[in-house]
């Protein structure tokens, strides 16, 4: 920044650069990539509340830091990627039923990852990493598999006994038809 023309347009690389003392003040900005954290809770295709944590790492691009600056402040990442971040995951997810999210998470964080990308780039950010740490269904969801697991485990259990019971009746069977054969000798 210089106090008597305002924000320059060209951006300074890390090392020995010269400034005018109390007229030209230098506007640092960490380019390395950083680790940002959004939870959101959204609805899926089939109307179930799934909360989600997206993990995020971005940079700004070096080319547009004035620009940055400028229209953003230092804070971008809160101002933009929060916001930006929250759409795009309650865009994809209604896409998606409760099970389809399960089965095909890797395609979920994918899906995320394209559309933060290019919605970020409009703001000067560069995503270089996207993943879904974190996915949690509601409570009637959460119910409704724990039933159906419960239900399943008793049909097993079921086909299980009625199996056992085939077999004790043929072992029956053999048993009687030898004591029958020792009988007729």
């Amino acid at each position: 920044f210089n106090a008597l023309t305002g924000l320059n347009n060209s951006v300074y690389s890390e090392g020995a650069n010269f400034a005018i003392p109390y007229i030209e003040t230098p506007i640092m900005f960490e380019v390395r990539n950083r680790p940002f954290e959004v939870t959101s809770a959204s609805g899926s295709k089939d109307l179930q509340i799934i909360k989600m944590a997206v993990r995020i790492l971005y940079a700004p691009n070096k080319t547009q830091l004035p620009e940055i600056y400028r229209n953003l402040g230092l804070g971008y990442a809160d101002t933009v990627l929060t916001s930006v971040t929250n759409e795009v995951i309650r865009s994809v997810i209604a896409q998606y039923n409760a099970n389809e999210l399960l089965v095909r998470r890797s395609e979920v964080s994918k899906r995320i990852s394209q559309v933060l990308k290019q919605r970020s780039a409009g703001y000067g950010i560069e995503i270089s990493d996207v993943a879904i740490t974190q996915m949690a269904f509601g409570k009637e969801y959460t119910a409704a598999v724990e039933s159906k697991q419960v239900a399943q485990q008793m049909a097993e259990r079921g086909k299980f006994l009625v199996d056992q019971a085939h077999q004790e009746k043929r072992g029956v069977i053999v048993l009687a038809e030898g004591e029958a054969k020792s009988a007729e000798l």
